[in-house]
């Protein structure tokens, strides 16, 4: 199964769809195409306010942090729905003590299990259970709004097609 990223989201015409959209020609909304996980900071460092609603907002809708929901995204979108614990720190940008109690409680929750890496016995995998991608795709909507209502709806007059090119030329380049 496809993972639930951003690319993902958008294939799926219409189910996001909300009033305000910024669209193209061909109506297709360009609000999407940004992967928002709380790494933008503002002039003195801080990332300000919006990560912590989105995160408040996947709490109290789903009992999932924004680090957890992350956790679960990146799992979904691995091959096989699994990645190394130390690769899956890397991109949710957060050292290797700190992704081990996330994926600790995801696995508590039954979202996840660890399964010792097959061509390392010093390593540990994640991996995404069906329990999680269900958990992945309720919450994946009210991300989504979380992200518009926070994060998008303050762009206005921007243009979003490019600022997402850009975004995606600077990730390319790291």
């Amino acid at each position: 199964m496809q993972g639930i990223g951003v690319q993902a989201a958008l294939n799926h015409e219409g189910e996001h769809e909300h009033e305000g959209a910024e669209t193209d020609a061909e109506g297709k909304d360009h609000r999407e195409p940004f992967h928002v996980d709380g790494s933008l900071t503002n002039e003195g460092g801080s990332s300000g306010p919006w990560p912590s609603r989105c995160d408040a907002d996947l709490m109290r809708a789903h009992g999932l942090s924004h680090t957890e929901f992350l956790a679960l995204m990146f799992l979904s979108e691995a091959p096989d729905r699994t990645l190394r614990i130390s690769d899956l720190a890397a991109v949710c940008q957060q050292s290797l003590s700190a992704i081990s109690r996330t994926v600790g409680r995801l696995e508590n929750a039954g979202l996840v299990r660890r399964e010792q890496a097959p061509h390392d016995a010093r390593s540990y995998n994640a991996v995404l259970t069906d329990q999680g991608l269900a958990r992945l795709e309720e919450a994946w909507p009210t991300h989504l709004d979380s992200v518009r209502r926070y994060f998008l709806s303050n762009l206005q007059g921007i243009d979003l097609r490019a600022l997402a090119d850009s975004l995606q030329r600077m990730a390319a380049q790291q």
